[in-house]
């Protein structure tokens, strides 16, 4: 749980000291005041990104050299003060002390975040749906995010020597053990989280529109399951290889994977209206909160961006259920409607970058 969030020259907050008040939190305001802001601020804390922006630099004030962000975690065990300094190069802090390594700092907060964007999970490039499910996988397993640097940092290099006038094809060949390996821990685990996401998924819709409604998502891959081992990715890389010299990029890999959804067996992203994909959309989010309070309800939080307004009766119903699970929820309205959900709520009001009680 977040007791405390702290924001320096991030985004319109110039500085800012926020006291949560326990499970449920509501941040109310016009458009543009700040409310995502703060949601992002929580969410950057976690994965040290942003769920709106690829460009760090757009987090900082504008005028501003960087930006600072700190929180007070609290549980059961322990409570932490955990810090991000971004300036002229990334610092991270825990209790005080320097942190070298981004993967010994990313997880102590899990949050899922639910807002209109999340349509692009579904409609959105191949790129945008890896990124959201190996966000999600790495909240379940650390050692997925230090697997996924491991590869990308092998295929960077790979593809570095790729694009060399002159080839060298023992440095080109000396990287495909290494991208094998990791390849196979990330391909085998995305074919299993993307099998969970599915059921639980196709259960919630349902449960919200009726049995006669049916989720489906698959992972595409040229490393189909019965062949994700090392040897024989491997065995498709030296296929690939002479190939990959012409093209300039290694054509084989979890990094040119895809994942769909697929309403009643049609294709969403190609054949869905708004209104499917944002239902399947919510489906799949709330498969994913499922997912991962099952597995840590102590320190996943949910992030809900002003979403919730729009939802029927019943579908709201699931979906106040679903957040509860979470040890805390973060919620923006521009106005808040009466909920019982928000009976116990603590309410903050946001306007030009200041957040009060």
């Amino acid at each position: 749980m977040i007791e405390r969030l702290i924001l320096s020259n991030f985004r319109n907050y110039q500085s800012q000291d926020i006291k949560f008040g326990g499970k449920v939190n509501i941040l109310t305001g016009e458009n543009g005041q700040g409310k995502t802001n703060v949601l992002e601020a929580i969410y950057f804390l976690s994965f040290l990104r942003s769920f709106r922006t690829t460009c760090i630099d757009d987090l900082k004030k504008i005028g501003t050299a960087g930006f600072y962000l700190g929180a007070v975690l609290l549980s059961e065990k322990w409570n932490r003060l955990i810090e991000v300094e971004n300036f002229d190069k990334k610092s991270l802090r825990i209790d005080k002390l320097p942190i070298k390594k981004s993967s010994d700092f990313i997880g102590l907060i899990k949050p899922i975040v639910f807002s209109h964007e999340d349509i692009k999970f579904i409609t959105g490039t191949a790129k945008t749906r890896r990124r959201n499910l190996d966000i999600f996988i790495s909240l379940l397993n650390k050692s997925y995010f230090s697997d996924l640097q491991n590869y990308v940092a092998a295929l960077k290099s790979r593809n570095f020597m790729l694009r060399l006038a002159e080839k060298d094809l023992k440095a080109i060949e000396s990287y495909e053990p290494v991208l094998a390996s990791y390849g196979e821990k990330i391909v085998l685990e995305r074919y299993r989280v993307v099998s969970l996401l599915e059921e639980k998924a196709d259960k919630i819709i349902k449960e919200i529109k009726g049995n006669e409604f049916s989720l489906k998502k698959k992972y595409f891959s040229r490393i189909k399951f019965e062949d994700s081992n090392r040897d024989c990715i491997l065995r498709h890389m030296a296929q690939e290889r002479q190939r990959d010299i012409k093209r300039g990029y290694s054509g084989v890999g979890p990094h040119l994977d895809d994942v769909e959804l697929y309403l009643n067996n049609r294709s969403l992203k190609s054949f869905g209206s708004i209104g499917e994909c944002r239902i399947a959309s919510l489906c799949l989010k709330l498969a994913e909160a499922e997912i991962i309070t099952e597995k840590d309800s102590q320190t996943s939080i949910a992030l809900v961006d002003d979403v919730s307004g729009e939802l029927d009766a019943k579908t709201k119903d699931a979906f106040y259920k679903t957040i509860d699970r979470f040890s805390q929820v973060f919620l923006t309205f521009t106005k808040v409607q009466k909920e019982s959900y928000f009976e116990k709520s603590t309410n903050y009001f946001v306007k030009e970058g200041t957040v009060c009680c």
